[in-house]
């Protein structure tokens, strides 16, 4: 997704990043959107929570999206 005039981001530290977004329409977007790549990566998108260290954080566990070919969707 790009970056909209007046969003901000910023590098968190271990390769996590925030973003504030100007409009409510714009972060839910982010969010419900499904998962998102940049440059061939995937992007793993998720509300802020007040706690959250990124020293400390490790990932568990990943949501995809997966399509089976021959079913319908």
């Amino acid at each position: 997704m790009a970056t909209h005039r007046g969003d901000e981001d910023h590098d968190m530290d271990k390769e996590f990043y925030m973003v504030r977004f100007n409009t409510h329409k714009d972060y839910q977007r982010a969010l419900i959107e499904g998962p998102s790549t940049v440059m061939g990566h995937y992007l793993l998108v998720q509300p802020w929570n007040l706690h959250f260290n990124p020293c400390e954080e490790n990932l568990s566990k990943v949501a995809a999206w997966i399509r089976l070919l021959g079913l319908p969707f």
